[in-house]
């Protein structure tokens, strides 16, 4: 018995290091690449949001640490430093343009969720600070993803690489001399249901002209089966795979376009046709389409009118009465625009009107 060994868990080596020692020398270690990101994201001397998010991102996690532990009448360690060093690297994981509001988020999901749910520091299953980082990356994945040079870089640079010229283009609109021509857009098509007369009109006139534009790509082309679930679940698949590269929607009818910008919007993007925004394009003009419209939202709304009737009735007393009637009749139909940018658009060499959406037309339309 003599011989036996006697076994006992980590640590086999010992000094005068402790938990706090080591996290606090961790955070003066990160401190150097902390100042350097505040110098280098703070050009403007009102431009503090990298000081800012660094800041609210420690004390957030400091003082959630603090709160559900005092909760859960929990021995309080918000002094040994780990909720420091994770709120830093959390936000050393974030563009400097990153909103608070967001990183305010992710600090409380590190601490809480990652940390103190699996039983505070050394339990946790993964590092706090990534696993925010990539909580982040999938709920708000057009914030997380956006590394374009903000305005304070303006003048300041000579120049800016990126995967994508398009972010840039998208941030700051069209710069004289630039390298990125204006009229180079990338389309996702929500198509209506497969098969209808409706689908099939609107996807092959859509076919035609990104086909007739050499800059024109269509990055998605999937059915939104003419519902708005159905719209918002496509719009939401398309933003995960290429949401950065979206620039215009073209959605098959109002429904469609009702679904694509609830998913812009729940994923961090803007819609609209001003800089920075996805624009998106819908059909039908219903009454909740053209309030869109006149809101900004739908960028342009092309009429399918639904009012037929009266033009029967008029063909049928017509035959009755022995008249002629024309074998096509051709319905005017309008595209409303949410702003007098563009006036006119020509399509097989006829000129159509496009016609600014007011609250007066609004207002005076039967549907």
């Amino acid at each position: 018995m003599s011989n036996l060994l006697n076994i006992s868990s980590s640590p086999h080596v010992r000094d005068k290091s402790s938990t706090k020692s080591i996290m606090w020398d961790v955070f003066l270690a990160l401190m150097p690449a902390a100042v350097f990101g505040i110098y280098n994201f703070s050009v403007k001397p009102r431009d503090i949001n990298a000081i800012l998010l660094i800041v609210v991102c420690i004390a957030t996690c400091v003082l959630t640490e603090y709160i559900w532990q005092k909760a859960m009448k929990l021995p309080l360690t918000v002094s040994d430093g780990s909720a420091a060093v994770t709120g830093l690297l959390l936000a050393l994981n974030l563009s400097s343009t990153f909103p608070i509001w967001m990183a305010i988020i992710g600090s409380v999901f590190a601490i809480i969720i990652v940390k103190q749910l699996f039983g505070g520091l050394g339990q946790n299953f993964m590092n706090p600070a990534l696993a925010a980082r990539c909580f982040l990356m999938i709920s708000f994945a057009g914030k997380m993803t956006d590394f374009s040079v903000s305005d304070s870089f303006k003048g300041a640079v000579d120049g800016v690489t990126g995967a994508t010229p398009l972010a840039a283009l998208r941030d700051h609109g069209f710069v004289a001399g630039s390298s990125v021509p204006v009229k180079n857009l990338i389309f996702g098509n929500i198509q209506g249901t497969i098969g209808a007369s409706a689908q099939i009109g609107r996807t092959e006139g859509f076919d035609e002209a990104v086909e007739a534009h050499d800059n024109w790509t269509t990055l998605a082309q999937q059915s939104g089966e003419f519902t708005q679930a159905k719209g918002q679940e496509v719009m939401e698949s398309i933003l995960k795979q290429s949401g950065d590269d979206i620039d215009v929607v073209y959605c098959e009818n109002d429904n469609e376009a009702f679904g694509a910008i609830d998913a812009i919007k729940a994923a961090g993007y803007e819609v609209g046709g001003e800089e920075g925004q996805i624009l998106v394009m819908s059909f039908d003009t219903t009454n909740a389409g053209l309030t869109q419209t006149l809101s900004g939202e739908i960028t342009c709304d092309t009429e399918c009118n639904p009012l037929h009737g009266p033009r029967v009735e008029e063909i049928i007393q017509k035959l009755e009465a022995g008249e002629d009637v024309d074998k096509q009749a051709y319905v005017d139909e309008v595209a409303f625009a949410a702003d007098d940018t563009v006036t006119k658009v020509t399509i097989d060499g006829t000129d159509y009107d496009i016609t600014p959406i007011t609250q007066e037309i609004i207002d005076g339309r039967a549907y």
